[in-house]
């Protein structure tokens, strides 16, 4: 009986377990040039001190907020902006961005996630050089 009731809550806690992602986050391959094409017009923007397209691919949060403010402030005229491929994970992905000026450099690691078919700026992570 002991073996019995021990099996069952083993199939319960299984059968619960392994129904958690059942959406299919696939990543189409416009969706993936979408988001290389936003790198990219926004890497254009701030070296023409521009920031609309980075402001509409920020989703909304206090942190997100000050970010922006600090960024708008900088002059992007003499810096060079470097960008890694991003890599993908179901309906997000992870790039890192490199910001050169003379002879310093900033790495951040850039977090995007796909909502209703945008791609929004997530998070910011300064990363050690």
């Amino acid at each position: 009986m002991k073996k019995i009731l021990i099996f069952i809550i083993f199939v319960l806690f299984t059968v619960g377990c392994s129904n958690i992602s059942t959406q299919n986050f696939n990543v189409t391959e416009e969706d993936r040039n979408s988001l290389l094409t936003m790198v990219t017009a926004i890497k254009e923007e701030f070296k023409n001190g521009e920031f609309e397209t980075f402001e509409k691919a920020l989703a909304p949060s206090i942190k997100n907020s000050i970010v922006k403010k600090n960024i708008e402030s900088i002059d992007f005229s003499e810096v060079s902006i470097l960008t890694s491929k991003p890599v993908f994970n179901k309906n997000a992905a992870k790039n890192m961005v490199a910001f050169v000026y003379g002879s310093n450099t900033l790495y951040l690691d850039v977090e995007y996630l796909l909502k209703n078919g945008e791609w929004k700026i997530v998070n910011f992570k300064e990363r050690r050089g």
